[in-house]
């Protein structure tokens, strides 16, 4: 385009001097870059015939020629913006954090709000290609790019900037079947041979499991399991509102390591408990049905609105679905899992 430009300009100078005699090819060039630019200073005008016209047209061409720049430059522009919301950029900068294969939009809003929340202000990429393109987040939420791409590739990393990074969080891939680990942990891996010395937190379903990450000859930095995240938010819960006293609790896992996962954090955190189907003081509801959190949250729902306990503490799947909870108290999966992640990531970043 630039050179468009310049033989425009001294083209239409020398045909100029041509059709005005008395003008000097220095005077022409000059008349031609002001008439080209639309500045129009009338210092020099065409006086004859067929310089008017010339002029005419040349104005035309000049007009033509800034408006095809244009419309090239937007379309650059917001192909450039279009390419980023798309995952097809390069992710330049220092101090990256990576979020890579979140279940959905919810999963990923989780972990994002809890690193803020932690005080965790890097610029975040996303790495996924279960996305079209970048969710719409708030500005309050700070930086945050998108590369679409397989997880399982290593070029998806050199696009996303993990040699950047100094953290990576890996997800779970969904939270309904634990062969579900074994493709975590070859990410895990895929991201410690690409940048060994970047900080790992991977999202684990279940205990048995974390062999898969805790190798000889390496290994994650952190792992979340999924289960003990949850429960032990609950148990927390439970430890404030026994204060100190035994308490009658209710709870029916649907996943019998899940409420072995339960006990176990009451235990670790010293409450006296036992457990009654009868009147009893807490109510723990978890959830049923990891494939369809839609029933499961609706049934969780009812489940609370029936019950008979003083206090009722409910797991749920889909923060869509918080209002199906008003006046209980009810924690979401993602939420419960994404703290434990930030937590995690801001005792070592």
């Amino acid at each position: 385009m630039m050179l468009v430009t310049i033989i425009s300009i001294i083209g239409a100078g020398i045909i100029f001097t041509g059709l005005e005699k008395e003008v000097s090819i220095t005077d022409g060039v000059y008349w031609s870059a002001v008439t080209f630019f639309t500045v129009g200073y009338g210092d020099i005008l065409p006086k004859t015939l067929a310089s008017k016209a010339f002029m005419m047209v040349y104005a035309f061409w000049g007009q033509l020629v800034w408006l095809t720049f244009t419309a090239f430059g937007l379309g650059a522009i917001l192909a450039i913006i279009e390419g980023g919301r798309r995952g097809r950029q390069h992710i330049h900068g220092q101090n990256l954090i990576l979020i890579v294969d979140p279940v959905d939009e919810h999963h990923f809003r989780a972990i994002l709000e809890a690193l803020r929340a932690k005080g965790l202000w890097y610029k975040v990429v996303l790495v996924s290609n279960r996305f079209e393109e970048l969710p719409s987040l708030p500005k309050t939420l700070g930086k945050v790019a998108f590369v679409r791409g397989d997880p399982l590739d290593i070029a998806t990393y050199h696009q996303a900037g993990l040699q950047h990074a100094i953290a990576v969080v890996v997800c779970a891939q969904g939270f309904n079947n634990p062969e579900n680990d074994r493709r975590t942990a070859a990410i895990c891996r895929l991201v410690e041979k690409v940048r060994a010395e970047v900080i790992t937190v991977s999202e684990i379903l279940v205990e048995g499991n974390l062999r898969l990450v805790n190798r000889t000859t390496w290994s994650v930095d952190s792992t979340v399991l999924v289960d003990r995240a949850i429960c032990r938010k609950l148990a927390q819960r439970v430890v404030e509102i026994a204060a100190g006293q035994e308490v009658t609790v209710k709870f029916k896992a649907f996943d019998e390591l899940k409420g072995q996962e339960f006990e176990k954090c009451l235990s670790d955190l010293g409450v006296q408990f036992f457990r009654s189907e009868e009147n009893p003081a807490i109510e723990i509801v978890f959830a049923s049905d990891l494939d369809d959190p839609e029933k499961s949250d609706a049934l969780a729902s009812t489940q609370a609105e029936n019950s008979e306990a003083k206090h009722v503490l409910v797991e749920f799947l889909s923060v869509r679905h918080a209002e199906l909870f008003k006046g209980h108290e009810a924690l979401c999966l993602d939420q419960a899992v994404a703290e434990e992640v930030a937590a995690q990531l801001a005792s070592r970043c």
